[in-house]
């Protein structure tokens, strides 16, 4: 900093670049006597690094000496952007040390307000009540006497220095500890420090502080909302103020929006708020007892030595104040007992374990406000409110909340890609850099007799593709690609990540179920919606589907989508819709993505089952028995993935590439080698009806009259087999691989009166 800035800055900023040979190019901010004119840390270092003839940037390096956390500039983000690629890391540094790190990908799209990387909201912590800095995440610990304007707090139980961080997930900033009116004999002591808080972006400013109460139900451990106040020191911190703006209202001095998020937190948590007004003594003498009982005789609930300078000066500067004390003794008289300072440091922690969980709750629950009132997210928001859901910070209660309000109001495509994102990114992201193929899958909505990818998966990987399937289980009437795969015996549908790997590098196709590591937020959110009646929206089904899919580190997805009566989604135009969300989101978050609409009012295969549809599936890929609908439907999803992988570029030449893999038999070996890398029998396509289980019950159904079949009952035939046991009603229910349906007959079928299947 000293080798890069001018020593006459009063806001020195230092910035690096480094390139991939080792050079460091370093800049300091410019300032000159036309102020504001001047340049900017970065765009010094940008103009040594271009003098300097610099190669590729791989690091940058940001350092304020009066900010916890400095962020380039709009411009310089700009700048930097034309010279440095998405990848290099921008290293926020404070306090002599790397406090952040970002890459230029993600440090772009972000706001300068609390919407981005700075804080909104400020906290001024009282006496003993320090305890809150311990929870903050990623701390950055500033004291009070090397930033200018903050003046040292000389009371024991005040630690003097300034915290940014996270609180639950969200950035925040803490002045631990105060300096007070009997310490300076100064109202405005803190002043400076408010002014710095408002010109650094805070909007709100929770101020806590310890207090005696005046009243028999607010008890020492309790904790009391300031509703109001009395300023009973004689004093005020705008006096020699010489404009019209020392003319403060103080009518609303305490804001109802956060006191209302206050009183909600509590009740959250269900903890015990109480309310009142808090009377301003000067101090450092504790009150007499005439002076409490005139305190109570006023109006006033609890008294104290501080706060109140520090909301009115925080209203002169525009900041939204609220406050609450921790009463940690009854006033002067009340009991009979003398009154000290360590009774309020030795009490203060236990109202203060209160208070915590009430801020803690507050802070996380701003995203949920800002969608309840229709506003729109952005995406470092949702990231951190996905952090909280992956690391326990964001309760079930909060995940409902928030599902709820999305349910209610919506989401637009950049937060449902910001959703998407961030769930994804919650757990592990494969990585097939070191495979020389493209990667593509293939996801369906779900339906009855819906087996296309055991035909899909090698037929892709015949053409060119590697596979890498995760695939789901069974879900209310429609059957699940893992539950047919478990009929094969020994087939290992969780192997670990080595031998997924080496099967989907060999052979080309794995077909495994999602760990735990792939998206778990997404997991966990999902089983809140599951309970909470929030299912059934655009963006959060978009989001859930997606996640999972993207975490396999996908080059390409193209998704099959269905209508019909024996689909999740009847309606057609509800389906469209659907895959419209997934295919702009999908796309948005950086993957090639196409969707086809396919129709279940009927089943795909003639058989609606686990076994069965195995066994089908096989006969399909030999060539002894295909359902032309199913043949159309695979083939064509096949050749959308060459097309979204770009192995092909005519739609017509890349179905009949695929059909040619399905017709010389390349498919039905790289199948049969699947399984058996899998752990399922050697030899399983040869040999199939010797190891697939098979029912102890076979009945024929007839026609009850002759005709033609004109449609089918498609979601009563799932449900007829999840009945007889081929599927789930609880979670924790057993499949019976063995039962299900066969010799389905298709629409435009002509029966005769008693005759069975074919």
């Amino acid at each position: 900093m000293g080798k890069s800035r001018p020593t006459y800055s009063r806001f020195p900023v230092g910035a690096a670049i480094m390139t991939e040979d080792g050079r460091i190019f370093a800049g300091g901010n410019i300032e000159v006597a036309s102020y504001p004119e001047g340049w900017c840390a970065e765009t010094t270092a940008l103009s040594h690094y271009v003098m300097g003839e610099g190669g590729t940037i791989t690091d940058i390096c940001v350092i304020a000496e009066r900010l916890p956390l400095c962020t380039p500039c709009g411009g310089c983000r700009q700048r930097l952007a034309e010279f440095a690629p998405p990848d290099a890391r921008l290293h926020l540094c404070a306090d002599g040390k790397i406090a952040r790190t970002l890459t230029m990908a993600e440090i772009f799209p972000l706001g300068f307000d609390g919407d981005g990387l700075a804080p909104q909201t400020a906290f001024i912590l009282g006496s003993g009540l320090g305890g809150l800095v311990a929870a903050i995440e990623d701390a950055v610990h500033l004291p009070y006497e090397e930033l200018d304007g903050f003046p040292a707090s000389g009371v024991s139980g005040h630690a003097g220095e300034l915290v940014a961080g996270k609180l639950s997930g969200k950035p925040v900033m803490m002045l631990s500890g105060r300096a007070h009116y009997y310490e300076k004999g100064d109202a405005a002591v803190m002043r400076p420090a408010i002014e710095i808080l408002h010109g650094l972006g805070i909007r709100n400013l929770i101020l806590t502080n310890s207090a005696g109460s005046l009243r028999e139900d607010l008890p020492p451990g309790s904790v009391m909302l300031i509703t109001d106040h009395i300023n009973f020191a004689g004093t005020n911190p705008l006096i020699g103020e010489e404009n019209d703006r020392r003319f403060v209202g103080m009518t609303s001095a305490y804001d109802a929006g956060l006191c209302d998020r206050l009183r909600a937190a509590a009740s959250a948590e269900n903890i015990e708020l109480g309310e009142g007004v808090y009377m301003w003594f000067s101090g450092p003498s504790f009150e007499t007892p005439a002076e409490i009982r005139m305190a109570r005789t006023l109006g006033a609930d609890a008294v104290g030595m501080s706060t109140v300078p520090e909301v009115i000066l925080g209203r002169f500067v525009g900041l939204n104040c609220a406050a609450c004390s921790v009463i940690t003794n009854f006033g002067a008289g009340m009991t009979g007992g003398e009154l000290s300072h360590q009774e309020t440091k030795d009490m203060a922690p236990v109202g203060g374990g209160r208070l915590q969980k009430i801020l803690s709750r507050f802070v996380a629950e701003e995203i949920i406000r800002i969608k309840r009132d229709g506003g729109a997210l952005s995406q470092a928001r949702i990231a951190e409110f996905i952090a909280g859901v992956t690391d326990g910070s964001v309760t079930d209660a909060q995940i409902s909340a928030l599902a709820m309000a999305v349910f209610f109001n919506g989401m637009d495509r950049d937060e449902t890609v910001a959703l998407t994102l961030a769930m994804r990114d919650s757990g592990d992201v494969l990585d097939w850099s070191d495979i020389d193929r493209p990667v593509c899958d293939k996801h369906s909505t779900g339906g009855v007799g819906d087996n296309v990818s055991l035909m899909l998966a090698p037929i892709a990987a015949a053409c060119g593709l590697a596979v890498p399937m995760i695939s789901g289980r069974g879900l209310g009437h429609t059957g699940g690609t893992l539950d047919k795969m478990e009929s094969i015996p020994g087939y290992n549908v969780a192997p670990d990540n080595t031998l997924f790997r080496t099967i989907t590098r060999d052979i080309g196709c794995a077909i495994i179920g999602q760990t735990g590591d792939l998206a778990p937020a997404d997991k966990r959110i999902y089983g809140v919606r599951d309970v909470t009646a929030t299912v059934e929206n655009l963006s959060l089904i978009t989001a859930s589907i997606l996640s999972k899919k993207l975490a396999a580190g996908l080059g390409a997805l193209v998704l099959d989508v269905k209508f019909g009566n024996g689909a999740f989604i009847d309606d057609i135009a509800e389906t469209r819709a659907l895959a419209e969300s997934l295919v702009q989101v999908a796309n948005g978050a950086g993957t090639r993505t196409a969707a086809i609409l396919t129709d279940m009012n009927e089943p795909l295969a003639s058989a609606a089952g686990n076994a069965v549809e195995v066994a089908n599936a096989v006969r399909f890929l030999t060539g002894d028995d295909r359902d032309p609908r199913l043949e159309t439907v695979v083939l064509t999803l096949v050749g959308e993935m060459l097309l979204q992988s770009e192995l092909e570029t005519d739609r017509d030449a890349a179905i009949a590439t695929a059909r040619a893999a399905l017709d010389d038999g390349r498919a039905t070996e790289l199948f049969g080698r699947m399984v058996h890398g899998l752990g399922g029998p050697a030899g399983f396509v040869d040999s199939f009806r010797d190891h697939l289980p098979v029912a102890p019950l076979i009945e024929d159904v007839p026609a009850p009259s002759g005709g033609f079949v004109s449609g089918v009952q498609t979601r009563a035939l799932g449900v007829a087999v999840v009945e007889m046991g081929g599927g789930r009603r609880r979670r924790e229910d057993e499949i019976d691989h063995a039962v299900g349906l066969d010799r389905i007959v298709p629409v435009g079928t002509s029966i005769q009166k008693g005759d069975p299947p074919s």
